[in-house]
């Protein structure tokens, strides 16, 4: 499944279908069309080039969130359950992390989000749920999409008038084309910030299967009773909430808009989340 760049190829082909119209009306004009074809066929092998890395980095962020969700979380809600069985009062952490951090709203949506997270999906239901929050719509909207047509269009009726108006056809392939190397520039960002997200979750992952694994022996090894948790255990089922917490809130955040751009939401939960890291990994 083409994530990104389907309606941009399909804009940009519309154009060559115009272009190639706008030829056979004059054939003085071909080589100017030609030469201006030629420049738009490489606008399409620029995005090509550029929409397949775009594609396959965003679903590895999805995959990698429909996984945590179906792998860590759903272990995480069972530790959870055992955890508030323990009889922690006021004053010793637990019960004040549990007000701050995982309410029983969250853990609510986090058993909902598991389950659906098993579930069969489709690729694009794994993209609207895990990449745009569950917004329907096309990705991107084609801005050079539509910018395409309306150039097929021109094409079409200069051609017509005279021979002169060729030359704007010319001018008008580098338009194509500039807008390709911005979209292009538009895609390495997702990219990038993509990778970035995934190599997170990723790292976060790795930390919370390690927690999970130690709260659950602590659990087994102490009971309900508060008494048998001294400080350092304590802490490490602290820190298992705290990295949950963490984790959810990148996966409830979209990467990228109903238009397909990137979200500031993205890259507030990637600078918290990076920072966070940063600080359990000098525990």
């Amino acid at each position: 499944m083409s994530i990104i760049a389907g309606l941009v190829v399909s804009g940009i082909t519309y154009t060559f279908a115009k272009t190639d119209e706008s030829m056979k009306i004059d054939e003085q004009t071909q080589k100017k069309y030609a030469k201006a074809y030629e420049r738009q066929v490489e606008a399409v092998e620029l995005i090509k080039a550029k929409k397949q890395l775009a594609d396959d980095t965003l679903m590895k962020v999805a995959n990698r969130k429909r996984a945590i969700l179906s792998t860590s979380m759903h272990d995480f809600i069972k530790l959870y359950e055992r955890i508030i069985q323990i009889n922690f009062v006021p004053g010793e952490g637990i019960l004040e992390l549990n007000q701050l951090a995982l309410v029983s709203v969250k853990i609510s949506e986090i058993k909902q989000m598991t389950v659906s997270a098993m579930s069969p999906m489709s690729e694009k239901e794994i993209v609207n749920v895990f990449l745009i929050n569950g917004l329907k719509g096309l990705l991107i909207a084609g801005p050079i999409g539509a910018v395409a047509n309306a150039i097929g269009g021109t094409m079409v009726q200069d051609s017509k008038h005279n021979l002169s108006k060729a030359n704007s056809q010319l001018k008008i392939s580098s338009i194509v084309y500039s807008q390709a190397e911005t979209m292009g520039v538009a895609l390495d960002a997702i990219a990038e910030r993509s990778e970035k997200i995934a190599t997170l979750l990723a790292k976060l992952n790795y930390i919370f299967i390690r927690l999970i694994k130690n709260s659950t022996e602590i659990i087994d090894k102490n009971s309900f009773d508060r008494n048998n948790y001294n400080t350092e255990e304590r802490k490490n089922l602290m820190t298992s909430i705290n990295v949950a917490d963490a984790i959810k809130k990148i996966l409830d955040t979209p990467l990228l808009d109903i238009n397909g751009g990137i979200t500031q939401e993205s890259l507030n939960a990637l600078q918290i989340g990076s920072k966070y890291l940063q600080e359990i990994e000098q525990l």
